[in-house]
């Protein structure tokens, strides 16, 4: 399952989530090396690339524009300060 790993403090993506968040008019990307190269593009720390999911820098709303291409709707709330 995609999303934020408390025990490493990283986000994990999965394949499935990279392909639902895809928006580009491009072609989508085949491989998570593909993917991972489009998040350090975009300035996301990768930090380990697996056969179906990616280790990177916990930053959603960034991942989400990376891949879609779009602005985070989230982008303009305050952040959560725990």
């Amino acid at each position: 399952m995609s999303g934020f790993n408390s025990r490493t403090g990283r986000f994990e993506l999965t394949a499935t989530k990279a392909s639902y968040y895809w928006r580009h008019s491009t072609k989508e990307p085949e491989t998570m090396q593909e993917f991972a190269a489009v998040l350090e593009r975009s300035g996301i720390k990768v930090f380990a690339v697996h056969a179906t999911w990616i280790e990177c820098e916990n930053r959603p709303d960034a991942i989400w524009t990376a891949l879609s291409g779009k602005p985070s709707r989230r982008s303009s709330r305050p952040a959560i300060i725990r």
